[in-house]
């Protein structure tokens, strides 16, 4: 009878030990977007004030480059990009069934650029920019260049309006050269954008007052941003039942001293035995 107890409560320890995660459990998967130059769905742009704000009101979105700079000579330099995170939703709804998964992960790659125009701030300097998340994304990418400004697209004067309720995603440490990978703090607007599957809005500003970045934009081929996405199965009910059922099994094998005239040892009633004696 002892030994039949103590079976139980091996079952029991069993679950238990299963649910806190040393059994099986569901791989993640990681899906890397990095959009290139083709389509409207995806864009990415460059805002400056210029010296003296005499850029506010221009577009640098064909410009091949994206510049995140702190105030200087040559103004102070912000970026935005869109990404349409529909095929990472594909993805993951192939993978784990439409609702039945979970955003484990965000992160964003960057690589650096030296400037090789003097609109830029250069060179490159180390320092803290900031990501955040912003819920507008009807902003036009424009195809103005370095040294063919225009005024159709997205542009300084605009930024301010369109970022208003802003998410921070976090503050990161910029090196100075060099592919980076930048892990966000994903806020509750970023994470809906990416489980309903439509674009996705990121805002790069500097942190500190010396840091100057210059980074590849979706048209550079060799240097574009990747948004990289990874997500995994929702935990099944069944691992809570488990382990509710574990909890029982432990408990209803619990041992009580024995009394005159039975044995030293008892189960509980409810373990389905009937005391001697």
């Amino acid at each position: 009878m002892l030994n039949r107890h103590l079976h139980r409560w091996n079952l029991g320890v069993l679950g238990l030990v299963y649910c806190l995660g040393f059994g099986p459990a569901n791989g993640a998967t990681t899906v890397t977007l990095q959009p290139d130059s083709s389509g409207t769905s995806n864009a990415d742009a460059f805002v400056t004030t210029g010296p003296s704000d005499i850029y506010v009101g221009v577009n640098y979105g064909g410009a091949g480059a994206l510049a995140v700079s702190a105030s200087s000579a040559k103004g102070t330099f912000e970026t935005l990009l869109r990404v349409d995170v529909s095929t990472a939703v594909a993805t993951f709804d192939a993978t784990y069934g439409a609702g039945q998964w979970q955003v484990d992960s965000v992160s964003l790659k960057l690589s650096s650029l030296e400037p090789n125009n003097p609109l830029f701030n250069g060179p490159n300097t180390a320092g803290q920019f900031s990501i955040s998340w912003f819920d507008n994304d009807g902003w036009v990418e424009g195809t103005g260049g370095t040294n063919s400004a225009t005024t159709t697209g997205i542009k300084w004067s605009e930024v301010a309006a369109l970022t208003a309720a802003a998410e921070s995603q976090g503050v990161f440490n910029y090196t100075g050269t060099g592919l980076a990978e930048y892990a966000l703090n994903p806020s509750a607007g970023l994470l809906a954008d990416i489980l309903a599957g439509g674009p996705l809005g990121l805002y790069l500003q500097p942190a500190d007052s010396s840091m100057s970045a210059t980074f590849g934009s979706r048209s550079n081929a060799s240097n574009r941003p990747a948004l990289i996405v990874t997500a995994s199965a929702i935990p099944e009910p069944t691992r809570v039942m488990l382990v509710l059922a574990g909890v029982l099994a432990c408990a209803s094998c619990r041992r009580r001293p024995g009394v005159a005239g039975s044995p030293a040892l008892h189960p509980q009633n409810h373990c389905g035995d009937h005391a001697a004696g």
